[in-house]
């Protein structure tokens, strides 16, 4: 995919307006705050901009690209995987993204040299009706067929 398909796809999916609710995990899985967010996706000269204001404190983040990053994993459909942004043991950040229309799902997993953080997100466009799972949220690494003890997080 080119580089124009690549970006053209990722905003053609994700772009606009999302409602959603953020709930991190402890490094035990569970479910440690929750708090609503508003993010907006959009083009703005030439460069794609994901600006996303946190409900608890007002605070807003945003991330400008001129084109998606190389290790930004694009599928057809709009759902994008953001690999590792440091190579070494610590710390880890990855981020995958599942689009469904007017719904998505995001997971960001942070491992840093001390425990392992997780935030769930579930977004929605607005006054599309999309609740997030019932609290507490809790999540367990469910064991590898290999015998490494390594393996999925489920939640439930």
């Amino acid at each position: 995919m080119s580089s124009l398909d690549r970006r053209s796809t990722l905003l053609g999916r994700n772009a606009g307006h999302w409602e959603g609710t953020f709930i991190r995990l402890d490094d035990q899985g569970l479910e440690s705050e929750r708090f609503g967010t508003r993010l907006h996706v959009s083009e703005t000269d030439g460069q794609s901009e994901a600006a996303l204001t946190y409900l608890n404190t007002g605070k807003v983040a945003t991330m400008r690209f001129a084109e998606p990053p190389a290790l930004m994993a694009i599928s057809p459909d709009g759902h994008w995987s953001l690999g590792p942004d440091k190579t070494g043991p610590w710390p880890a950040v990855m981020e995958l993204c599942l689009v469904d229309g007017d719904r998505r799902r995001r997971v960001v997993v942070r491992h840093g040299a001390e425990r392992l953080e997780s935030v769930v997100v579930v977004e929605a466009s607005p006054g599309v009706v999309d609740p997030a799972p019932a609290p507490p949220l809790r999540a367990r690494v469910l064991p590898g067929g290999d015998g490494s003890g390594s393996g999925w997080l489920a939640a439930h």
